[in-house]
């Protein structure tokens, strides 16, 4: 049996694949929970707001976008990880239509980078601070 292990110990060295440790006494994570219907967590409340910049690359081509975020908020408040979900892009006068989602990249990252700056109030779980996930919308227009 000692050799059997010795072999498998001796291989996963040769192909450079990490060892894990994993201790038993560590609970997992929790996980984040979702806001309103029936899981008793309210709306977040913000209580720091930075309001995203336009993108300078394409203010020239007076575009307008909605981006819909979903935000994982921890226990404290704070914005843990952003994820756009959508992302809508169209001209802010009448003109041609046309599709405008090559300039998404820009406003995500701007809409990305001002909710990584928010904060709210702790959602609460039954008396207790809970991380939650939360989505917003942000509207950039000219």
């Amino acid at each position: 049996m000692r050799g059997v292990i010795r072999t498998i110990l001796v291989a996963l060295a040769a192909l450079s694949l990490p060892l894990v440790a994993v201790r038993a006494d560590e609970p997992p994570a929790p996980t984040p929970y979702f806001t309103g219907g029936d899981s008793g967590i309210g709306i977040p409340k913000r209580i720091h707001y930075r309001a995203p910049t336009y993108p300078a690359a394409v203010k020239s081509r007076r575009l307008e976008s909605k981006i819909t975020l979903q935000l994982t908020i921890d226990a404290a408040g704070k914005v843990e990880d952003v994820d756009v979900l959508a992302c809508s892009v169209k001209r802010s006068y009448e003109g041609p239509t046309h599709e405008y989602d090559q300039f998404c990249d820009a406003f995500e990252r701007a809409a990305k980078n001002a909710a990584a700056e928010w904060r709210y109030e702790p959602s609460l779980l039954d008396g207790k601070p809970v991380s939650v996930y939360y989505t917003v919308r942000v509207d950039f227009t000219q």
